[in-house]
């Protein structure tokens, strides 16, 4: 999706997305994704003329894939906290009304979880049009931090560390559990949507291991401040081995 999103910006041509899972937000977002050595930015500018989403040929998709679109979602949960707290700490400012809005697109993806999980033409079209709200409101915002944040963050260090291409949603449903017990934002309506939705997201999954984790959790202060990420978020306390490893304790 970003090569075609980057195409068409360079080219202008015209630009027909047609998703084949619905495993990430790449379809409807106006921007392209691009890693640049530790950094992840943001590039370019583009509007699909079309996005087709065929609902039969997602659901032959892998399940898992299609599952872990929710993680793009449920990434609200902390992201919305994150932006609150970061406020004046040189983060972008903060817009209760945007955030109300995120917040329901939240409550949506919680209301079809089980479906998610089951791959329902409901969920799917849910998690799209979620996927199109909070893109509208990072149009007019001109930042995405109501749904990037700190379990963004750690798992953009997870890959940098480990030098794997996860898919998206799952690495990132593990950075929403794991920082909504670091911000102690009810951590269990976090892990509860995850499960529901049946995204694979813990550890063993991912094959993370606890010192991997515990090394990326203590480094990940540092990873922001380097890599120029928005301060103020829960990524940005400092934690030493103890208090990562207590943080993911019941995860492994």
């Amino acid at each position: 999706m970003d090569n075609a999103k980057w195409l068409a910006f360079r080219t202008a041509a015209p630009l027909v997305l047609a998703p084949s899972i619905l495993s990430v937000d790449a379809c409807v977002t106006n921007t392209v994704a691009v890693r640049d050595g530790r950094r992840v930015s943001y590039e370019g500018f583009v509007v699909a003329d079309q996005i087709i989403l065929d609902v039969d040929i997602a659901q032959r998709a892998p399940e898992r894939l299609n599952r872990a679109g929710a993680g793009d979602l449920l990434s609200i949960h902390t992201a919305l906290r994150d932006w609150a707290t970061g406020n004046d700490k040189g983060g972008a400012q903060f817009d209760a009304a945007i955030a109300r809005r995120a917040a329901a697109v939240l409550d949506a993806l919680d209301e079809v979880a089980d479906g998610v999980a089951a791959v329902t033409e409901k969920a799917l079209t849910t998690v799209l049009l979620g996927y199109a709200d909070i893109n509208d409101m990072t149009v007019e915002c001109g930042h995405a931090q109501m749904e990037e944040g700190s379990e963004h963050y750690l798992a953009y260090y997870l890959e940098q560390l480990t030098g794997t291409s996860f898919v998206h949603g799952e690495v990132v449903t593990l950075g929403s559990v794991i920082m909504s017990r670091l911000q102690r934002n009810d951590q269990d309506r976090a892990e509860r949507i995850a499960d529901h939705c049946g995204v694979a997201w813990r550890p063993a999954h991912l094959r993370l291991s606890r010192e991997l984790l515990v090394t990326a959790l203590t480094g990940l202060a540092n990873y922001v401040r380097e890599t120029g990420l928005p301060a103020g978020s829960a990524a940005d306390l400092p934690l030493d081995d103890q208090a990562a490893s207590e943080l993911i304790d019941g995860l492994l």
